[in-house]
């Protein structure tokens, strides 16, 4: 059941990242994520770690996407698309760790 369980997690997980890899292939930048993609531009070369008004670990992970795949809206969206895949396994944990794994898996 346990493998059955993973399998299910992995395969959600891998659809969650495609879709969000797809709709962030084809919606413009817009809003905040304009400011993040130019403030995160050599972020950890600038030696700033610390901001007022943005979260420096997020800024630090743009820096590297960027620094790794070049400045785009796509490199510069790619933190979140990965963070919000492994949030479906936290969701996951949290819900069976108060619930049972049907409603984990439903969640």
């Amino acid at each position: 059941m346990k493998h059955k369980t993973l399998l299910i997690l992995t395969v959600i997980f891998i659809l969650a990242v495609l879709l969000r890899a797809i709709s962030a292939q084809h919606s413009n930048v817009i809003t905040d994520e304009s400011v993040f993609a130019v403030r995160s531009i050599n972020f950890l070369s600038s030696g700033m770690y610390s901001t007022i008004d943005q979260a420096p670990l997020h800024l630090a992970l743009v820096d590297l996407s960027e620094r790794a795949f070049g400045v785009s809206g796509w490199s510069s969206r790619l933190p979140n698309i990965i963070f919000g895949g492994l949030a479906i396994f936290l969701i996951y944990l949290i819900v069976r760790e108060f619930g049972d794994r049907k409603w984990a898996l439903f969640s």
